[in-house]
């Protein structure tokens, strides 16, 4: 039972990391491209 929980616990770290990822890239390119209007 406690191996079935470690392979659930470790699906679910897999499942909200992948979006997390791709959310931080998203953001830091909206950074990137309001930087730059925000200063000029």
């Amino acid at each position: 039972m406690m191996l079935k929980v470690n392979e659930v616990d470790g699906v679910n770290v897999m499942t909200l990391a992948v979006p997390l990822t791709v959310n931080g890239q998203l953001i830091g390119n909206m950074l990137l491209f309001a930087v730059p209007l925000i200063v000029y």
